[in-house]
């Protein structure tokens, strides 16, 4: 099928990319989210490529290569600060043996090579399996990916309980689609995700945690949080206790109009200040990140303010934070602006 989409729309490092593998004699499309939000009509934010190039082979053709996981290889592609995930086409490997670990099972399952139509099989949705060629325009559908588009629909790729099993991180993934785009999970991949969901206990903290951190930068991390709630999704998976209050209702609509402006680290550490401040902050967030909590209760309660504080080489991110917190407790506003107003009256001393 013959698609033309603006190629203004269209990363031009992705599009680099491309037309190298290919002059090399590879073939390498975009595929997933990428293709399925330009029929959607919505600008990508990440762009990922497929190909038939192994991750080594890869790397020696971009000298801005790193081969990075460890479940299994991919390569990412730096131009700056923009970052291009390239992966190989991967194939089912069959019936694995029943003493593995979930986790070993993962890296098992992707370590076999394939062709693109095998490689498509093994994708989570149907309307993250399609592939385009930005340079012939060619879309490629294996899976009914245009047609779940067309009529709004999340459809895990084979069967749903399968699919779950096999890793269930995508329970999370499912729900986060269907919030972010406004599609309807289908009846059958519904049935799955709520039969399975306890599944999501065996997966490391870590991928857990890259998943909400995705879903807090999505812009629709209130819609999203609260449908994993609802579905008792959420307390399975969140990384500490957690009341689903106004302040936390407040927490997540303030990271959806504002998410462009919030580092990575500081997600979790807002949603912790704006919904418990009882809980004992270093068990979840590690020594390596307690000037946070220091430098935070202080900005917001201390009304004595000196220089040695503010020469913090953190303490303008920590006040922005504060600054942001402030919606959720405007009584401490005169404090964080009287710290804003000592810090930049200072700063040029030091």
């Amino acid at each position: 099928m013959k698609v033309e989409f603006d190629k203004d729309l269209i990363s031009p490092f992705a599009l680099f990319i491309i037309k190298k593998l290919k002059k090399k004699g590879h073939n390498a499309f975009l595929v997933g989210g990428s293709v399925r939000d330009l029929l959607l009509k919505i600008v990508p934010r990440d762009w990922d490529i497929a190909t038939d190039a192994n991750p080594y082979k890869i790397k020696s053709i971009f000298k801005n290569a790193y081969i990075i996981g460890k479940r299994y290889k991919l390569v990412h592609i730096y131009f700056g600060k923009n970052k291009i995930e390239v992966s190989t086409f991967r194939r089912d490997p069959g019936p694995l043996p029943e003493n593995l670990s979930p986790t070993e099972k993962l890296i098992l399952s992707n370590k076999k090579y394939g062709t693109q139509e095998e490689d498509s099989r093994r994708r989570d949705f149907t309307i993250n399996s399609l592939y385009y060629d930005p340079l012939n325009f060619d879309l490629i559908d294996y899976n009914g990916g245009l047609e779940d588009i067309k009529n709004r629909i999340i459809r895990t790729i084979g069967d749903p309980f399968e699919r779950f099993k096999e890793d269930p991180v995508r329970i999370i993934r499912a729900c986060a689609l269907s919030c972010r785009l406004n599609f309807k999970i289908e009846e059958e991949t519904g049935k799955a995700i709520n039969l399975l969901k306890n599944e999501l206990i065996l997966i490391p903290e870590a991928r857990i945690k890259e998943e909400i951190l995705r879903i807090l930068k999505s812009g629709s991390s209130f819609k999203t949080l609260k449908l994993l709630e609802d579905k008792k999704i959420l307390k399975i998976i969140f990384p500490f206790p957690y009341n689903f209050n106004k302040n936390f209702e407040k927490a997540l609509k303030i990271f959806d109009g504002d998410f462009k402006n919030f580092l990575d680290e500081e997600y979790f550490i807002f949603l912790f200040f704006a919904s418990n401040l009882n809980l004992k902050f270093e068990k979840y967030f590690g020594k390596n990140l307690i000037f946070y909590k220091n430098l935070l209760e202080k900005i917001l309660f201390s009304k004595k303010m000196d220089k040695k504080t503010i020469k913090y080489k953190n303490f303008y991110n920590v006040l922005r934070i504060g600054i942001k917190l402030v919606k959720i407790f405007p009584n401490c506003k005169k404090n964080i602006l009287n710290w804003k107003t000592f810090y930049f009256s200072n700063r040029k001393k030091f």
